[in-house]
């Protein structure tokens, strides 16, 4: 942009307007807010998965503290989780058959 301006011979503090500068300020201004607007919006979209999980956990604390058998609360969460997470590892992998591994590992 310097070199641009020492070749029309733009003096230093003079007043820049060019329909091409114009339109290009423009452009980059409205670059930088629509990334600004994404930016905002991905903030916003993982504050709704933070405080959809923050209910969960905090549903499940609650639950424990106002229960009379926490253990049975425990054993019912581990028969729900437990297949579903072992079924996930024992389907079949990339290579072609169960990740016993991942499973072990997990």
């Amino acid at each position: 942009m310097t070199k641009i301006m020492e070749r029309f011979g733009v003096e230093e503090g003079q007043e820049l307007e060019h329909p091409w500068l114009n339109k290009s300020v423009e452009t980059a201004q409205k670059r930088v807010e629509e990334r600004n607007y994404l930016s905002r919006k991905h903030t916003l979209e993982y504050d709704d998965v933070m405080n959809n999980q923050r209910e969960v956990v905090y549903g499940f604390r609650n639950e424990a503290i106002e229960s009379e058998d926490v253990r049975k609360m425990i054993y019912d969460v581990i028969d729900e989780a437990l297949p579903a997470k072992v079924l996930e590892y024992y389907q079949k992998d990339d290579e072609g058959g169960p990740n016993y591994g991942g499973l072990l590992n997990w």
